[in-house]
């Protein structure tokens, strides 16, 4: 590992720190809206299906946190894909979550719906981890994924954060985040 990783790591993870509690407002919103939905014990994790918006939401704070990498959706299966993430079974899921490619052409792994799977809900992790397999194209662009990243559930949660401006670049951590 070359010197300043652990400091990229530690404030990949201050962000997604900080972006967690805002994607669980919004996604306990939601739910309550929807009332109960077929097929979802009580026992679900809270995140399971929401990785996508997750994942778009959290990119934005990434960017604004981190500019000095570039940030993207990395994941799979999403139509005939393979990929995803594996459970603690050892079966692998399809999953999405954020890949920052570093200017030496390392990558970072930050994912704030592992627990939708058994694992931690926080993750921000070089790559390779054993846990993920990105199956997507580095040119990859979906409508689904541009469109939740433009005006979906991902970009309220942003909203919600004002995360632009309560972040600094130069020390990744929040300055205040306010839960109202």
């Amino acid at each position: 590992m070359e010197q300043g990783d652990e400091g990229l790591r530690d404030r990949a993870l201050v962000i997604a720190e900080s972006f967690r509690p805002h994607l669980e407002r919004r996604i306990s919103g939601w739910l309550a809206r929807m009332g109960p939905i077929k097929d979802r014990a009580a026992d679900t994790p809270l995140t399971k299906d929401f990785c996508v918006a997750a994942s778009c939401g959290l990119i934005e704070a990434l960017k604004a946190g981190l500019p000095e990498v570039s940030w993207r959706i990395a994941g799979g299966p999403f139509r005939e894909q393979s990929g995803g993430m594996l459970d603690m079974a050892g079966d692998r899921k399809g999953h999405f979550w954020p890949e920052g490619i570093l200017t030496d052409g390392r990558r970072i792994i930050v994912d704030v719906t592992a627990d939708q799977f058994g694992h931690a809900p926080l993750i921000a992790e070089y790559a390779p981890d054993p846990r993920y397999l990105n199956a997507l194209p580095e040119d990859w662009k979906d409508e689904d994924v541009s469109s939740e990243a433009e005006r979906g559930f991902g970009r309220l949660i942003v909203e919600d954060m004002e995360f632009a401006d309560q972040l600094s670049p130069f020390e990744g951590k929040p300055r205040s985040i306010s839960n109202g």
